[in-house]
């Protein structure tokens, strides 16, 4: 009883912190998408409940029927807002009251848990289920409101829980960099929702967002998530770690990808390949043929297109000694 009374102060203390920063109306308007949400909400609830009850689940049915009186105070709430906009058409705004956005904060906790009230850090706090994105698990999630900053033009972060499957560049989430989400065509709605005090509203489309996959919008795909298998020797890599064939594009970890010595770039075996003269490593694109004797040399083992042994060769045959030979002396 001492923890709920101390939470419910919590609760309101930080309503009354979060009303001095919202405007002070907002134009009032018939949101049916937001009561159908919070209709939604009251039966996936109600079915967990039920589904509980009937398997005399104690634990289960209690957290249910806590949630889903949350969600049916929430819904309440949004046919209030309906209804003030039917009932007075003409009005342009209603006032944000402490008492509206306590029952926010308090709805919050029949579909998070937990919810923690931050005053001291300013901060609102909820914690998401745990995140399965296409098999691939991303962990539980933090989306943190900074009330003091509630006018800015991102006043959240979200804070991956379980930082051993955060990947490269800090990204624990296919949409989330660092702390910021990538909004996407969820933005005007968190910026509304925010606007006008619908804190349930916030916290469930973030929530909704995080548990979405959208590969065209994804700072890293969920195909290399766990890293990118080299085309050559199978073995898992690091995309950081990659090496792409300058020729073929063949995705290729370090050890199976060769650097050529002309032009440094790197290669795959099929595309690169070594000097008949001196054996360094060099592209295709980097050795010439002799013109005599037809084999591949790097750009420093060829004299006017022909390579050191044709040149050698062709000083020593009989033309040639019988051509030196004839060649008047100098007077």
């Amino acid at each position: 009883m001492a923890d709920a009374k101390r939470r419910m102060r919590q609760q309101y203390a930080a309503a009354v912190k979060i009303a001095s920063v919202l405007p002070n109306s907002v134009g009032v308007r018939l949101d049916l998408a937001a009561l159908e949400d919070a209709f939604q909400s009251c039966q996936g609830w109600y079915g967990r409940w039920k589904k509980a009850h009937t398997r005399d689940w104690h634990a289960a049915k209690y957290d249910a029927a806590r949630r889903l009186s949350g969600s049916v105070d929430l819904l309440r709430q949004r046919a209030e807002i309906v209804l003030a906009g039917v009932r007075q058409p003409n009005s342009e705004s209603v006032s944000i009251s402490t008492a509206a956005l306590y029952r926010e904060i308090e709805s919050l906790c029949g579909e998070f848990d937990p919810v923690v009230v931050e005053r001291s850090m300013k901060q609102l706090r909820v914690r998401t289920d745990e995140i399965v994105l296409e098999g691939v698990y991303l962990g539980q999630f933090d989306i943190v409101l900074r009330w003091d900053r509630i006018d800015e033009s991102h006043p959240y972060d979200v804070i991956a829980i379980d930082s051993g499957y955060e990947t490269r560049d800090g990204t624990p989430h296919p949409h989330v960099q660092g702390d910021r989400l990538c909004e996407g065509d969820g933005a005007t709605v968190i910026k509304r929702a925010l606007r006008e005090g619908r804190l349930f509203d916030f916290f469930t489309v973030v929530d909704r967002i995080l548990k979405t996959y959208n590969a065209q919008s994804a700072y890293v795909s969920l195909d290399d998530w766990d890293g990118v298998n080299c085309r050559a020797c199978g073995d898992t890599v690091d995309s950081d770690d990659l090496n792409r064939c300058a020729k073929c594009e063949t995705e290729l970890c370090c050890d199976c990808s060769t650097r050529c010595e002309s032009c440094s770039d790197r290669y795959c075996s099929d595309c690169n390949g070594s000097c008949a003269g001196c054996d360094a490593d060099c592209c295709q694109y980097c050795r010439s043929l002799c013109e005599e004797c037809d084999d591949q040399f790097c750009d420093s083992c060829l004299t006017e297109g022909l390579c050191d042994d044709c040149i050698d060769r062709q000083e020593h045959t009989p033309e040639a000694e019988t051509i030196e030979q004839t060649q008047p002396a100098c007077a």
